[in-house]
């Protein structure tokens, strides 16, 4: 009997200790670092990261996933950068979206969406010219 009662204790306080760790926000930062390699030999990275943030009051979530690599195209070397990402709330609703690109020969190209009433607005801006695209729906 007392057996059981040990076992029907341990169930319950693991099943209690299961469900907190399902509710744990992210840590502060959390970074995971790959190395890039092509044809074996390596040519840059790729950097995943979460923070939290806070935007006009409301706590976000941001994750970003950031490419760097140097490559060799027609006898000349490019360096290739790119980052994404996303701002949600603790629920995993999405807040906004971002994806920046370095182009060496054309400049740089930013676009930033933020979601507002369940529309997203992009701001498309290439190399100093803005575009603004409303009215996209979920």
């Amino acid at each position: 009997m007392g057996k059981k009662i040990v076992s029907c204790l341990v169930v319950i306080l693991c099943a209690g200790v299961s469900q907190a760790q399902e509710t744990v926000k992210l840590p502060a930062i959390q970074e995971i670092w790959e190395a890039a390699s092509l044809d074996g030999a390596r040519s840059g990275y790729f950097r995943t990261a979460f923070e939290n943030i806070e935007v006009a009051g409301q706590k976000l979530i941001r994750s970003r996933q950031l490419l760097n690599l140097t490559v060799k195209r027609q006898g000349v070397t490019i360096n290739l950068r790119m980052q994404t990402g996303t701002d949600e709330t603790p629920e995993g609703k999405v807040a906004g979206v971002f994806t920046q690109m370095e182009r060496s020969d054309l400049g740089p190209l930013v676009i930033t969406g933020t979601v507002k009433d369940n529309i997203l607005h992009l701001d498309i801006d290439k190399a100093g010219s803005c575009v603004r695209i409303a009215g996209m729906t979920r």
